[in-house]
This record gives structure tokens, C-alpha cells and sequence, in this order.
């Protein structure tokens, strides 16, 4: 999507970190907003000034939903006072297993779940299992259930990255279990390559 607009922003288009003040004068009308979608605005390298920012402009519009996700939640924990009541907050975690050959850059997938285990009990969650990665499964189950999350979405890689990947039928036994529990949306379902 950034390389498709390169015409607006050099820096979108190379994936540089950088924030646009002019895009915080959001109009005050009633819909959900994936904050940062194309990234991950909670990164260790993101300004604590450019969050401050960005919260301040969501919480100046309370009648919008906010979606965040990121693959750091550890740094929820640093803004909670700061979150509009209005958020949903979002982790990735892929599988249960301790793997680093995906987001290298990410916390591992323990860190990331005790993350989102300890934020407190009022706030909403997400779950993305996007790519989804191989899984063992009555530990993953546990593991997205004990999270609580309101919503869930799960998909197979877009990118060809040669992820060890689940075989369907155990990702459709995922999906039917956490169905059980809270509402499960799929993006690209598909055999294993």
C-alpha cells in the first residue's frame, strides 16, 4: 500500500518511522480507526512524544473506536493513563512457540502474551494470529482464551515467506475452538506451501 501512494511520502514509502501532524485532525464522527496500520506505532523506536500525540487527537474524539496492534505490547503498560476509554488493543502472536524466524525485531511470543495477560481487566483485547505459524495446539487455545480477547483474526502468510505453517484442518480445529469464546474473523485460509 505505502509503495502504491509513493507520490505522497518518501518516507511511507521507504517504511521510515515519522509521524504526520497534518493527518491528526480526525473529523468527530462515529466510526472504528486502525491507528497505524501499516505499522507498529508502539515499537521501541517509536518518540514517546509521537504516541503522546496520536492518543492525545484520539482521545479528543471519544465518539470514534480506536484499533491498536502491535507486536510490543510491553508498552501498553507505559501509556494505560494515557489510552482513550474507547481503545482496543491488539497483539500479534502468531503461535505458542518461541520461534524467531518471523519480526525478528518483536519480543519473543511469552513476553508478548504475559504483556497482554497483566493489562488490566477492563481494558478490551485483540488477537492477531496473522501469519499464523505452526502451533501445538491445546497450548495455543489456552493461551488466546486466557487473554480474553474480543475479537480475533486469523490468516495464512500473504508474503511467500516460507513460514512453518499448520496444516488447515488443525488451523479449522483452532478457529471452531476459539468460536467458543469470542468472535473469530479469517483473512487468507489456504493449504500450507
Amino acid at each position: 500500500m505505502a509503495q502504491r501512494q509513493k507520490h505522497r511520502c518518501i518516507e511511507c514509502f521507504a517504511f521510515v518511522p515519522h509521524l504526520h501532524r497534518e493527518r491528526l485532525s480526525l473529523s468527530d464522527v462515529e466510526k472504528q480507526i486502525f491507528v497505524c496500520s501499516m505499522g507498529d506505532m508502539w515499537g521501541d523506536w517509536v518518540d514517546n512524544e509521537w504516541i503522546r500525540k496520536i492518543l492525545e487527537v484520539c482521545r479528543s474524539k471519544p465518539k470514534n473506536c480506536y484499533l491498536f496492534l502491535t507486536k510490543n505490547p510491553e508498552r501498553y503498560h507505559e501509556f494505560l493513563d494515557e489510552l482513550p476509554p474507547n481503545s482496543i488493543l491488539g497483539v500479534t502472536i502468531e503461535t505458542n512457540r518461541n520461534t524467531r524466524i518471523w519480526s525478528i525485531n518483536a519480543p519473543n511470543v511469552t513476553r508478548r502474551y504475559e504483556a497482554m495477560l497483566s493489562l488490566p481487566s477492563h481494558v478490551r483485547k485483540a488477537v492477531s494470529i496473522e501469519p499464523i505459524m505452526d502451533f501445538d495446539e491445546e497450548e495455543f487455545i489456552e493461551m488466546i482464551k486466557n487473554l480474553k480477547p474480543s475479537i480475533v483474526w486469523i490468516g495464512y502468510d500473504n508474503y511467500n515467506n516460507k513460514l512453518p505453517e499448520p496444516p488447515l484442518s488443525k488451523t479449522f480445529r483452532l478457529i471452531d475452538e476459539l468460536n467458543k469464546i469470542t468472535y473469530v474473523e479469517t483473512k487468507t485460509i489456504r493449504r500450507r506451501t
